[in-house]
Order: C-alpha cells, then sequence, then structure tokens
C-alpha cells in the first residue's frame, strides 16, 4: 500500500505539472551572471542549489512529464529567485539539462545552509531540470578579516544572482543584499558541502541570535555597510548588534550562508521605524537621522544656527547632548531642540516620544557643527 501512494503522488505531481521553460538550444552553456563569461557545469557527487519556480522533468526532454514545487513562477531578479532555492545533489549534465536527486532535509542540515525539498523528504527521486534552473553558488568556504575590523564568513552554497555595480555578485540574504567582489575561481553551478561538522547549525543559531536583539537603535532602510571591498544594502530598517569603532558603528549581520561584520556609517544607526526605514523626525522638517550613541559636547563659543542653516549666534554654557539629529541638507551640522520650559534638560526634548509629536511653541531647534563638538574639553582648559 506504501508503494502505491508514493506511485500515486508522484503521478498526480506530474499529471498537474505547469508548462515547461522554454527551450535551450542543445548543448547550450548555462546562463551566467557574468556578461559573456561562462560558469562551469555542475559537477557529478556535489551538491546544487535550484530555483523552487522551475519545472523538474522526468526525462531530459521538454516534452516529458514536468511538476513544480510551487504555483508561483520564478522570480524576474535572480538574486531573489536564487535566495530560498533548494539544495539537491548533481547525478550529471547533458546538453543544457542537469539530473539531479532530492535529499533528505535532515541528512542536509548538519553541512547546508539551505534546505532541501521537503515535500518529497519520503522519496530520493532522479529528475532533470534546465541548467538555468541551477544558481551560481560559492563553491567553497570564503572567510576574511580587515583591518578596518570588519570580516566576511561565507559557507559553500551561498546562492548567487546577477553581477551588479563594478562586476560584484550579488546574494539577496535575510537583512539586505550583498554585493560580493569574489575572485571567478569561487563562483560555480555547484559545491562541495560545508567540511567542519555542524558549521551550518551555527550558522543558523547566529541568524536565530540576531533575530531575536531588542535595541533602540536600528539601521535605515537604505544605509549602505562595508566589509573589506564588499558592500552590504540593508532592505527595510532593523535592529543589530552594534559596537562603536574609529570610523563608524560596526555591525553583525547573520543568516544561515553568511555572517559578516559591517562598517556603518554613523549618520545610518538611530531610531528608525522596523521595515519602513522611515525616522522619527523633528514635525515635518525631513530630519532622517537619529542616534543616542555619539554624545556631542557644546562648550561656549561654538558656533549656533538655524534649523534653516542660518546663523543664530555662539553658545555661552556648556552642554552635553546624547540624543541629537543630523540636519536634512546640511549633513555637517548636528541639530538639537532646546525647550524654553524645561532649559535645564539637554535630552528630554529630544526623546523618541517627544520627536514624534508636533512641535511645541516653546521648542527651539538650534544645530552646531558635528566636527566641533566630538569631544569633552579638559576642565582645567
Amino acid at each position: 500500500m506504501k508503494r502505491w501512494t508514493g506511485a500515486f503522488l508522484l503521478a498526480a505531481a506530474v499529471a498537474c505539472g505547469s508548462q515547461g521553460d522554454p527551450a535551450r538550444p542543445a548543448g547550450a552553456r548555462a546562463d551566467s551572471p557574468r556578461g559573456g563569461v561562462s560558469i562551469a557545469e555542475p559537477t557529478r557527487g556535489e551538491y546544487a542549489v535550484v530555483s523552487r519556480g522551475v519545472d523538474f522533468f522526468v526525462a531530459p526532454r521538454a516534452d516529458a512529464a514536468h511538476f513544480r514545487l510551487r504555483r508561483e513562477p520564478r522570480a524576474a531578479d535572480p538574486s531573489e529567485d536564487f535566495a530560498a532555492g533548494a539544495v539537491v545533489k548533481v547525478l550529471g549534465a547533458r546538453a543544457g539539462w542537469v539530473e539531479v536527486e532530492n535529499q533528505g532535509t535532515d541528512e542536509l542540515a548538519a553541512q547546508h545552509c539551505l534546505s532541501g525539498i521537503g515535500a518529497l523528504d519520503a522519496f530520493h527521486l532522479r529528475v532533470f531540470v534546465r541548467a538555468g534552473a541551477i544558481a551560481p553558488v560559492l563553491a567553497r568556504r570564503y572567510t576574511r578579516t580587515y583591518p578596518d575590523g570588519t570580516a566576511v564568513d561565507l559557507l559553500p552554497g551561498l546562492p548567487l544572482g546577477g553581477l551588479g555595480a563594478r562586476g560584484r555578485h550579488l546574494s539577496k540574504r535575510a537583512f539586505g543584499t550583498l554585493h560580493l567582489d569574489l575572485p571567478g575561481e569561487l563562483v560555480g553551478r555547484s559545491y562541495a558541502a560545508a567540511r567542519a561538522p555542524g558549521v551550518a547549525a551555527t550558522f543558523r543559531t547566529a541568524a536565530e541570535q540576531a533575530e531575536q536583539i531588542e535595541s533602540q537603535e536600528t539601521l535605515s532602510s537604505d544605509a549602505h555597510l562595508s566589509a573589506g571591498p564588499h558592500t552590504v544594502v540593508i532592505d527595510g530598517a532593523m535592529m543589530a548588534r552594534l559596537r562603536p569603532a574609529a570610523k563608524g558603528i560596526l555591525v553583525e549581520l547573520a543568516d544561515p550562508c553568511a555572517r559578516l561584520t559591517a562598517l556603518a556609517a554613523r549618520s545610518d544607526v538611530g531610531v528608525f521605524g522596523i521595515g519602513g526605514g522611515k525616522a522619527v523626525g523633528y514635525g515635518a522638517k525631513g530630519y532622517g537621522r537619529v542616534t543616542d550613541h555619539d554624545t556631542r559636547y557644546l562648550y561656549p563659543g561654538v558656533a549656533l544656527f538655524w534649523e534653516d542653516g542660518s546663523p543664530a549666534g555662539t553658545a555661552r554654557a556648556e552642554r552635553e547632548y546624547d540624543l541629537w539629529q543630523e540636519h536634512p541638507t546640511r549633513k555637517e551640522l548636528a541639530c538639537v531642540v532646546h525647550d524654553l520650559l524645561e532649559p535645564g534638560d539637554p535630552n528630554g526634548p529630544n526623546e523618541a516620544e517627544r520627536r514624534a509629536r508636533p512641535r511645541a511653541a516653546t521648542e527651539i531647534v538650534l544645530c552646531f557643527r558635528y566636527d566641533e563638538t566630538g569631544y569633552r574639553r579638559n576642565p582645567a582648559d
């Protein structure tokens, strides 16, 4: 009875299959994210990542019976299409087709950062996919540290999409898009499983911990972070583990395939709405960057400006501001709210809940040059 049930399910899947992908000429090379540069075919016995939106054929023919893992078609963006791909084992390649076999998700968990095809866990099936359905991937682990404190650690099997600016490989991850400057020999259509037992589980644990971080400070949705020659573009304002650094803020990022310590500009860290990337501002004036980690010290004689950038005068007394905001157009200026009813409280008027409401008639915005207020003076001076 169990054999009949398995056969029935497979037959039903094939019978309900969608139309096949557009035919690829026999003997054509697999599509490559490098314009005109071909990536090697998958290697037999290694593993590949296949899009979950493609057709799986029972034979290497366009008219063969086929099925899909989901109803939705492939995403137009290759980085997005392959980001949540399925791991399969490569059995061979021929004239535009790749023969693969599904592996049990439990078998893959210890050494692979992506999962297999859970819906087929009850079977080991040999099927065919078109070569273009196989993702370019990181062929082996890539670990680098850089003098500024940044670092990258990428597992084999990290799916890559097309090429972005300056020929960098794009990889869509949970926290944003990686723009990776990778040597060509590290990019292929298949990979060997991670050698270190349990390394994939370690990455997954780090990713789960990253999701549980709670902090008032967040990264802005359009933040561009650097890690050596690589760039991370954050997708939606998010919380993260942060550490001050000489040239900015170090940010810990993690998902099951990638762990990074990246450098953010101080202006990209503040109090932002999670997911939307819109910062709490001073009314409707367009102030877009908020911080509470970079104290400013105001001393007598420091030049002051109104929020339109015009001269306002100079400071007469020492003030310390833990909360301030970047001017919307003059990025060299840091701005604070001063409440005439609370003149002795430098930070209360600048707290998030106060910034969220319309400005009171007793509140004024004063700005000063960021570079002139970044240190505490010696009391003896």
